[in-house]
């Protein structure tokens, strides 16, 4: 048992995280105890406690794998370190966090002669979601406070009633063939040899860093191509498939993961630039293992990293690769915006929408064989879908987009 002192002198006892002793049975000091009935202390409220003496007491006992968490708490406690539980309120939590939101974010930078971190600002401020975590980190330490029975009894945790920050995660984003190629062949040329198999099953498999860096020969099963992570982020264990050449594209299963929520989205106004590139057929087999450890299928799915949209089921998209590309009417305003944007870009298949009786697709762009290269269609309440070949300045597209759709 720890004990947090405060300025008074006074001492809060910590429970340690083992199991406590019930009454009648052996003590671990004393084997002969068996059936003598034991006494207990009961942990002493202190209302003189401070935030950094639960901060201490919090990290001492901290078995998570959060590495951010120490670097985060130490920033609560320089902040209201000072102040008792009993005086901290919501008032105190919120200001404290739009101080931090207004301040710019840093990244680490290595360390100094003495060994010490160094940290370097950014240009840009605080994400909402960086804000997010720093809130995260201190309401699990008053939680924590709570269950330990070092908060004064009653005592309403004030992070309960801190608003959770809109995070802008809207953003789905996949590596391009090219992309991809060009990181392997990097990765090859590292003087690290790991890191092209490190890369390689991440883009393979879809595991997490720590999951791939926790890997050992007795997890993988050679028999079924299969990996099995025993410990993963959210505490249920995975398995993960293996292939001979390591190639599972991951971005199909993505898609049928968001299919629903994106489908939503369009139906209520939103918007949805594509930027075309092959179709990649995926089979997925959903099942279990049985009692023998083999594998029983229940459901069998096809899915492609077009499946994030209905929209998308239908359409026929053909492998193709070229640069002559023109605009099918350059008088409409997404007409003239693409003309500016096809001057060193490619396409790397022809689509053909599906047949749809009201608000058909219409060609946007073709090659020079006529075979179209950019469609959109307008869906649901006002919702819009384009799909582009790869444009060069993708990110110059898009911005002119999103200011032309803010004043619409």
């Amino acid at each position: 048992m720890a004990t947090v002192n405060n300025p008074a002198g006074e001492t809060a006892s910590v429970i340690s995280s083992t199991t406590p002793q019930l009454p009648g049975t052996a003590s671990p000091e004393d084997p002969t105890s068996v059936g003598c009935p034991v006494s207990f202390s009961t942990p002493a409220r202190n209302d003189a406690v401070t935030i950094r003496q639960l901060i201490d007491a919090y990290m001492a006992a901290y078995a998570g794998r959060d590495v951010s968490r120490p670097q985060r708490l130490a920033w609560w406690a320089a902040k209201i370190g000072d102040m008792p539980l009993t005086v901290l309120t919501d008032d105190h939590v919120f200001y404290a966090l739009e101080e931090l939101a207004a301040q710019r974010s840093r990244f680490y930078a290595g360390v100094d002669a003495d060994g010490k971190p160094i940290y370097k600002a950014k240009h840009q401020a605080m994400a909402p979601a960086t804000i997010n975590r720093y809130a995260a980190a201190l309401g699990a330490v008053l939680t924590w406070a709570v269950k330990k029975r070092l908060a004064p009894r009653g005592w309403d945790n004030p992070c309960r009633r801190i608003e959770h920050r809109a995070e802008d995660n809207e953003v789905v984003r996949f590596l391009s063939d090219a992309e991809r190629i060009a990181l392997l062949a990097a990765c090859k040329r590292s003087t690290w040899p790991k890191l092209y198999l490190l890369v390689l099953l991440g883009l393979t498999t879809g595991a997490r860093l720590g999951e791939l860096q926790r890997m050992r020969w007795r997890d993988l099963d050679f028999e079924r191509c299969t990996c099995t992570v025993s410990k993963t982020k959210n505490g249920d264990r995975k398995i993960l498939p293996l292939t001979a050449e390591g190639l599972i594209d991951p971005r199909s299963r993505a898609a049928m993961k968001v299919q629903k929520a994106f489908n939503r989205v369009l139906d209520v106004g939103g918007v949805f630039v594509v930027f075309a590139a092959s179709k990649t057929n995926l089979e997925i087999k959903i099942g279990k293992l049985n009692r023998y450890k083999s594998f029983e299928p229940h459901e069998d799915w096809s899915y492609t990293e077009w499946s994030f949209l209905d929209e998308f089921d239908d359409m026929h998209v053909s492998h193709d690769h070229g640069e002559e590309m023109h605009v099918a009417d350059a008088r409409s305003a997404i007409g003239k915006l693409l003309q500016t944007h096809l001057r060193g870009s490619v396409y790397d298949c022809t689509i053909k929408g599906g047949y749809r009786q009201k608000d058909p697709w219409n060609t946007i762009a073709a090659n020079k064989f006529g075979h179209a290269v950019a469609l959109q269609r307008t869906c649901g309440s006002n919702g819009l879908v384009v799909v582009l070949p790869q444009l060069k300045d993708k990110a110059g597209f898009l911005a002119v987009v999103k200011l032309f759709r803010t004043h619409q």
